[in-house]
């Protein structure tokens, strides 16, 4: 998918977006259009077009805390072919075994998620995790599981 990438945003797709967008936001009352368009900087402040920050600004979101917006990510957590360097000191007692380095060995993948309003406060985070074979959090997965209530 992601070599599509170049051929799918483009300027022209990207105003057809966000004109979309904001034609929603507009239809259920989250944003208002102004009478002009206005130069503002990264504060929201109209200023001259010399000391503007990105394009001319033709909508005010009136309720930005209640527009969210979400970034994701994801990696796997099996690190048994990594050969994770061993230039690194490890404490343990005085006679005792030596320390066991541990990694994740187990087929296990997770994709995270962020929502965030437009204010900038974090409202949610979510974590999905894909695992070959039933759930247990042993220490071979490498993650730690907390029950909660």
């Amino acid at each position: 998918m992601k070599h599509y990438q170049n051929s799918w945003s483009t300027g022209i797709v990207i105003r057809h977006v966000y004109s979309r967008v904001y034609g929603m936001f507009l239809e259920w009352g989250l944003a208002m259009k102004l009478a002009s368009p206005e130069w503002q900087d990264a504060e929201g402040n109209e200023v001259p077009k010399e000391n503007v920050m990105g394009h001319p600004v033709q909508f005010t979101l009136l309720y930005p805390d209640l527009i969210l917006v979400m970034d994701e990510t994801g990696n796997s957590g099996n690190h048994s072919d990594d050969k994770a360097t061993r230039a690194y000191m490890v404490m343990c007692k005085t006679g005792g075994p030596p320390p066991t380095p541990s990694c994740a060995t187990d087929d296990i993948t997770w994709t995270s998620q962020g929502f965030t309003s437009l204010f900038g406060k974090a409202v949610l985070y979510v974590v999905i995790i894909r695992k070959a074979r039933n759930w247990n959090s042993s220490s071979n997965t490498g993650l730690i599981s907390k029950r909660i209530g």
